[in-house]
């Protein structure tokens, strides 16, 4: 009857090839092996950490038992026999209870002598509770280097199984102490071992009561594997001529896209990715980075449309040129040089570069414009954006048309002169160098002193005098900063707290965004008075960049009675809708218009239309930078500036009270 049950399953597993199988076997084999390491291991780890917890839970609690209350009455032989049987008695149930072998305590007394303590096993007396430590003299080395050390030791026994965990304690007169916990000898070879056994023993029992249904179970599959093979073959085939067709299509759109993601859509030049590209792959002499200056202000004049329509006319400028040109964004265009395409050196080739943009016609409203433009170059082995693009940093920072970097001389010394000045302006910061100069702002008509201008000097180590020119942009790169305008702010706001004259400072951009800058001019105001007094200047162009934080920084200081004075009006970023918007009692006409006032009318006639323009605002107008005589006569008579300053109507200066 068996016979017949079992004849089917054993017929279908000698369909199955022996070697196949052996192989398989060997397999099972080897995962079982892997999975009864991994459980000797983590048995054995677990083991590790149980004795552990067990031997750190029986150390806390014996500690409760025995405390530093306990020590110094046993050094001192104040304990009675019952009080001493009753710590022992309850270590003995503690560790009774722990499973413990062990629990005692090793006592270092004044003479630096270790001195048996108190545990569930004591060899003392009852008369004798603290003895030398002569049972264990072995282990005094030990004992000494955890009282040292001051640190638990959990120490295991790998012959005999007794597991030993070392707590360190100091009693508040300063005694040393040791408390140690002895666990019941437990084998962690024979545990492990038998975790492994049973481990292996029941996969076996598995593999052995599952192998006959996976045999058949796979014999079955295998006449359902034939059958999809031989469609799985049929379909390939059609697979492959779908995919030849698709793989003519796919490079024939991975190349459009990648000669769209390498072009720039706006002036149909190669982009950024392009040039990267490019100077992978090629050998140049140079690289350029040329910046449109005064695309932005154009932009703000005539809007964005007639601002592309400049940006796309200077790409067919540079393309006209026969040279690899690039758009990098916005206002900024690269252009790579090949010896081949120079055939003078760089600055000539500077040079010519400059001429013929000069001479190049920029259309905008049937009108003429010029682009202006500045450059910085890397002409370096190995060329670099980053190079290129600090070189432009240090043109536009200097005023110069282009800059080209040389990585071991121009711009190491130009580096070098900036960590100089900015070391110079802590020195000088630090040493009260860093003082006010104030130059006088008089009525045209009356000739009356309205106010001074506040002009921060630096004292320099040979006592020379620097103006803002020479040292403030550097200082605005360095975290001292808001601590220089702080410290104008306190002198000009000191000074003139016992005067009467008004007095006007200038705040820009990083002192309007400054938290901390903006509560202290608001405490210094009020602990100085001066709020009826002082004018803040703020420069148009941080208008124009900045004009939501400055509309209500200007609310903030109204609500004080500060005076607000618009600097620099007329340099180029004007936006009158702006200007409507805020309630400023000063336009400070820029000293560019002010300097060919007698030699234009037309400068005449703007000025008459700035003054126009103030007066919708309900402000008044002072003229900056009046140098001479002429200019000041001529500011008079027109009657359109209230007020003016300038080397002409006085020097920057100390007070005198």
């Amino acid at each position: 009857m068996i016979y017949y049950q079992l004849s089917p399953v054993w017929s279908v597993m000698m369909k199955v090839d022996s070697r196949k199988f052996f192989i398989a076997l060997l397999l099972f084999f080897a995962v079982v092996s892997g999975i009864g390491i991994r459980e000797y291991y983590s048995a054995k780890s677990a083991h590790i950490q149980k004795i552990h917890d067990g031997l750190v839970d029986a150390s806390s609690t014996s500690s409760v038992i025995i405390n530093g209350n306990l020590i110094d009455p046993l050094l001192l032989n104040q304990i009675t026999p019952v009080e001493y049987a009753t710590y022992v008695e309850n270590l003995t149930k503690l560790a009774y209870s722990h499973h413990m072998r062990q629990i005692y305590t090793v006592i270092l007394d004044s003479n630096n002598t270790l001195r048996y303590g108190i545990g569930n096993i004591s060899t003392s007396s009852a008369n004798k509770p603290i003895q030398t430590l002569d049972s264990i003299v072995e282990n005094k080395e030990k004992f000494l280097s955890i009282l040292k050390t001051n640190q638990p030791l959990f120490e295991l026994d790998k012959e005999e199984g007794e597991h030993t965990f070392y707590v360190p304690h100091t009693t508040t007169s300063g005694i040393h102490y040791l408390i140690i916990a002895v666990s019941e000898p437990v084998s962690l070879q024979q545990q492990s071992q038998t975790a492994i056994f049973d481990t292996i023993a029941k996969s076996i029992i598995i593999f052995l009561g599952s192998l006959p249904l996976l045999i058949l179970y796979r014999n079955m599959l295998s006449d359902t594997a034939e059958r999809l093979s031989e469609e799985v073959e049929t379909t390939n085939k059609k697979l492959y001529e779908t995919t030849s067709i698709l793989d003519d299509r796919i490079e024939e759109k991975t190349k459009e896209l990648v000669k769209e993601g390498f072009l720039d859509p706006l002036t149909h030049l190669p982009n950024r990715y392009r040039l990267f590209y490019d100077m992978d792959r090629n050998q140049y002499e140079a690289l350029f980075i040329i910046h449109l200056t005064n695309l932005q202000e154009l932009n703000h004049f005539f809007g964005s449309a007639i601002a592309d329509s400049l940006r796309q006319q200077f790409a067919l400028f540079l393309a006209k040129l026969g040279i690899d040109a690039y758009r990098l964004g916005r206002d900024e265009f690269a252009i790579l040089i090949k010896h081949k395409t120079v055939p003078t050196d760089i600055n000539a080739f500077i040079e010519s570069l400059f001429q013929s943009l000069n001479e190049h016609p920029f259309n905008v409203l049937h009108e003429k414009i010029t682009l202006n433009i500045r450059i910085g170059i890397d002409t370096n082995e190995h060329l670099s954006l980053a190079h290129a693009d600090e070189a432009l940093a240090i043109a536009s920072e200097t005023g110069e048309p282009f800059f080209i970097y040389d990585e071991e001389n121009e711009l190491e010394i130009h580096q070098k002169e900036h960590l100089d000045i900015a070391s110079s302006i802590r020195e000088a910061y630090y040493d009260g160098r860093i003082i006010c100069y104030y130059q006088p702002i008089i009525s045209t008509q009356t000739g009356k002193i309205l106010g001074y201008e506040t002009l921060a000097r630096l004292i320099d180590k040979d006592a020379s005098i620097l103006t803002p020119h020479n040292f403030l942009h550097i200082a605005k790169k360095t975290a001292l900063y808001p601590e220089i305008s702080r410290e104008v702010i306190r002198q000009a706001c000191e000074t003139f707290q016992h005067r009467q004259e008004g007095f006007s400072i200038h705040l820009c951009s990083y002192d309007i965004t400054n938290a901390h800058t903006l509560r202290y001019i608001e405490e210094t105001i009020v602990i100085t008075n001066t709020a009826k007094q002082i004018i803040f200047e703020l420069c148009e162009e941080d208008i124009y960049r900045y004009f939501s934080e400055i509309s209500l920084f200007i609310e903030r200081m109204k609500k004080l009675g500060v005076r607000i004075s618009v600097d620099n009006f007329g340099a180029g970023y004007s936006n009158l809708m702006q200007l409507l918007h805020l309630n400023v009692d000063f336009i400070k006409i820029d000293g560019s218009l002010i300097a060919k006032l007698t030699k234009d009318q037309k400068y005449i006639n703007a000025i008459k239309s700035i003054h126009l323009f103030s007066e919708s605002l309900g402000a008044m107008t002072i003229a900056e930078n009046v140098e001479d005589d002429e200019t000041f006569v001529l500011l008079k008579s027109l009657s359109h500036v209230e007020y003016a300053q300038g080397f002409y109507i006085g020097n920057p200066g100390h007070l005198t009270f």
